[in-house]
């Protein structure tokens, strides 16, 4: 039969969306959409020790939460000019251990929620004991935005735990849009640390 050939862009221009695309690969592979092709390669991408290009990672639809975001990110460099961003959807997410977000390139970093709303993407805390969100040891984060990080039980001296922490010679960027609730310590810098 007669074979059509289509540009790209010819494809674009139709609104088809990528899911209804077929993509037929060499001989002995097996057919599959345009979306399912374009995901393997963003993946294959980022499958090595480093991240070269501008990186979405969506909670939950790709990682069920923010810690497996991270997981994902440890031992990958970010390369110089890339960025990486863990984007959360709006939903409340219960955590019952601190985000330690100590990453060698997290300067290129950046975890956001609803930066229009941000009570709607809460990271909840039920238990004691623990801060919500640290950087550490001389990293930084590059923006931390869009949160309500909410303690579910005010927390009192016994439980001097603080919603976002900054320590030991380290610095979190925090954007305009971030609600911190019922913690001991809302947002501290200590040690030599920096929250601006």
């Amino acid at each position: 039969g007669n074979i059509e050939v289509v540009t790209f862009a010819s494809v674009l221009a139709t609104n088809v969306p990528a899911t209804a695309i077929e993509y037929v690969p060499s001989a002995g592979l097996t057919a599959i959409n345009a979306q399912t092709a374009l995901d393997e390669l963003n993946t294959k991408k980022m499958v090595g020790s480093s991240i070269s290009v501008d990186t979405l990672l969506n909670v939950p639809a790709q990682y069920a939460t923010i810690q497996l975001a991270l997981d994902f990110l440890k031992g990958k460099r970010i390369v110089s000019g890339a960025l990486v961003t863990i984007k959360v959807a709006d939903g409340t997410y219960n955590l019952t251990a601190g985000l330690l977000l100590n990453h060698l390139d997290g300067a290129s970093l950046k975890l956001i929620g609803n930066q229009t709303t941000p009570a709607n993407c809460v990271l909840s805390v039920v238990a004691s004991g623990f801060d919500c969100i640290t950087v550490s040891n001389g990293n930084t984060l590059g923006l931390l935005d869009g949160f309500k990080i909410f303690k579910t039980v005010k927390a009192l001296a016994a439980d001097n735990t603080t919603g976002i922490l900054a320590v030991n010679g380290s610095s979190i960027i925090c954007g305009t849009k971030i609600i911190v609730d019922n913690w001991y310590y809302g947002i501290a810098a200590r040690v030599g640390s920096a929250g601006v």
